[in-house]
């Protein structure tokens, strides 16, 4: 933590602001625990998840400075115009990375199987009780091995905090290069990829229902051509062209969806 300490610090100094994210419980990187919790663990327990986010909250707690506006989405409304963060480094907190079917699940439970969308909202609202200024940022689910990137359940299961100005929902979307999958082999191929993103978490952008974060994005250019043609679709979309036809559908003074990328991703070492 101390080591954390100094990077927010230096951060604050230069005028970074942080979205802290959990991606493993145990020190291993992660990408074999599907869950935000490690079953039969007498210490990694969702209580336990619950808890270490909340200390985080509390001592990255900010003071006052000065209202920052963070998410400045392309639509407004009462929610998303209330989206401030006081004068403060660290702004929020990406509760698990990339959670991973079949263990978790958006909407039921089963019985080796949990509800993500019950925990994001415990989890979420037990740091707002601490820290009302922090953005809660909720991953959708992964799906036949792609990370993080359908928020289709939202549609029928929300995330409903007891703060709705701070909640965000986040997807990661990356290139064939990554995560090989159908529709990179469309005979429609790249003109198929603005249909897809709609269907699985564009519609929340589009149809101002929510603030969507591209939390992570990449490729390693390993297919130059169809992965430039995919990175130009996806950076086009987040820039607000919903359609094919090369127009801007955000009005004027609106801005397009907020985004991070993964160094790694895109092959910076």
């Amino acid at each position: 933590l101390q080591c954390m300490d100094q990077v927010v610090k230096y951060c604050g100094a230069v005028g970074l602001r942080v979205i802290l994210d959990r991606h493993s419980s145990l020190a291993d990187n992660g990408w074999k625990e599907s869950l935000w919790f490690i079953p039969n663990d007498p210490y990694y327990t969702e209580n336990q998840f619950i808890q270490d986010w909340q200390m985080l909250a509390q001592r990255y707690a900010g003071t006052y400075i000065s209202q920052v506006t963070i998410l400045k989405p392309y639509h407004y409304n009462k929610y998303f115009r209330s989206m401030r963060v006081k004068g403060t480094t660290v702004i929020g907190a990406d509760l698990w990375n990339d959670p991973k079917p079949p263990l978790s699940a958006w909407g039921w439970v089963g019985p080796n199987t949990r509800d993500w969308r019950i925990a994001a909202q415990t989890a979420g609202n037990a740091i707002l009780a601490v820290n009302s200024q922090w953005l809660i940022f909720v991953e959708g689910l992964g799906t036949n091995g792609w990370p993080g990137s359908d928020l289709t359940y939202v549609q029928s299961n929300p995330v409903v905090l007891s703060m709705p100005s701070q909640l965000v929902y986040s997807v990661h979307e990356l290139s064939q290069d990554a995560y090989n999958q159908t529709w990179f082999s469309s005979p429609i191929y790249p003109s198929n990829l603005r249909a897809l993103w709609r269907s699985r978490w564009g519609y929340l952008a589009e149809n101002a229902k929510s603030p969507i974060f591209v939390g992570c994005f990449g490729t390693f250019f390993v297919n130059a051509v169809k992965d430039d043609q995919w990175l130009t679709q996806l950076v086009n979309y987040m820039n607000g062209q919903f359609t094919s036809d090369g127009v801007s559908d955000l009005k004027a003074g609106q801005m397009g969806l907020s985004w991070s990328v993964g160094l790694q991703d895109i092959g910076f070492s």
